[in-house]
């Protein structure tokens, strides 16, 4: 048998910031009952000239009582470590450079409790009930 000279690492614990943006995708749909979903969209650019590459997560919140409307309210973009990455709030305009999960989590809760998000949640919340 071939011997292996491959250290391969625990990621046990390793939480992404995909996985972080899940919980909370599954978190809004919970605390809304279904009437608002939470939905995470990938995404991923290669370029061969410079070898890079470029992935991306949206979070969206989507309206089944309104044929499926969608508002993406954030992007993550990072290379092919999850960080430094940088989210982009789409309603606040605002940038941020990520370091680490850390200000990962304390960028999305500025972001979720931000008075533009939560007019957001309102009217979309209010439309649907309406539409129901």
């Amino acid at each position: 048998m071939t011997e292996s000279f491959w250290t391969i690492p625990d990621t046990t614990n390793l939480r992404t910031p995909v996985t972080i943006l899940k919980e909370q995708a599954e978190a809004v749909t919970q605390a809304t009952n279904g009437v608002l979903n939470g939905e995470i969209r990938a995404y991923s650019r290669n370029s061969l000239e410079r070898a890079d590459f470029k992935s991306g997560t949206q979070l969206a919140i989507t309206v089944p009582f309104l044929k499926d409307y969608s508002v993406i309210l954030l992007n993550y973009d990072h290379n092919i470590t999850m960080y430094p990455g940088v989210i982009k709030d789409n309603f606040g305009n605002n940038s941020f450079i990520i370091n680490n999960e850390l200000e990962f989590v304390n960028s999305l809760k500025d972001i979720f409790s931000s008075e533009k998000t939560k007019m957001i949640l309102a009217n979309l919340l209010s439309q649907a009930n309406a539409a129901a």
